[in-house]
């Protein structure tokens, strides 16, 4: 895929998305010319595990996930579990209705989903959002609706009930779909 993904850059083809699943440890870096970025590895496996990185000048959206954690998940049945599959296919199809551009470049986010999140949240990027007056980062997570966890791993020294600095900047992961549809 991203080896396909440089030969297109070559002649200044964009592609709009590229998936990774659990993609070998001698990938190259995500080329500029790939719009969104997903990949879904385990990070523990002998067979793949690689957290692919951006190539440099990417200022796109790129979103890499291990699920190393989740015990449920293997190398040989990561794109086959049902669950997963279906999580995934129904967030890409998400894409289409997401405007790709932001205000500003797309923050990168890297996680590992913890073993009791309820569902494999995919996102495309993170945005950039600034503290209020009163404001934590597990009150953020419920304005914008995702899970705690994701922004205490994207925003590393940040507690989860400490007060923010109004102004403060907070990377909150991007869903994938209208943000009209997420505050309903």
């Amino acid at each position: 895929m991203l080896k396909f993904s440089e030969m297109l850059q070559t002649e200044n083809i964009p592609v709009s998305l590229a998936v990774t699943i659990d993609p070998p440890q001698v990938s190259p870096p995500v080329p500029p010319n790939i719009e969104r970025y997903l990949n879904i590895f385990l990070s523990k496996s002998v067979l793949g595990g690689s957290h692919i990185k951006p190539a440099q000048g990417y200022q796109s959206h790129f979103a890499s996930f291990d699920l190393s954690e989740r015990e449920e998940v293997s190398h040989f049945i990561i794109d086959e579990k049902d669950a997963f599959h279906q999580q995934f296919l129904t967030k890409i199809e998400k894409l289409a209705t997401t405007p790709a551009k932001l205000d500003g470049v797309p923050a990168p986010l890297n996680y590992v989903v913890p073993p009791d999140a309820a569902a494999i949240e995919l996102w495309d990027s993170g945005m950039p959002v600034f503290a209020r007056p009163g404001d934590t980062l597990q009150t953020i997570a419920g304005l914008y609706r995702v899970p705690l966890w994701s922004l205490t791993q994207i925003n590393k020294g940040l507690m989860e009930n400490a007060p923010l600095v109004p102004g403060a900047r907070v990377v909150v992961p991007r869903h994938l779909m209208p943000l009209a549809e997420v505050s309903r």
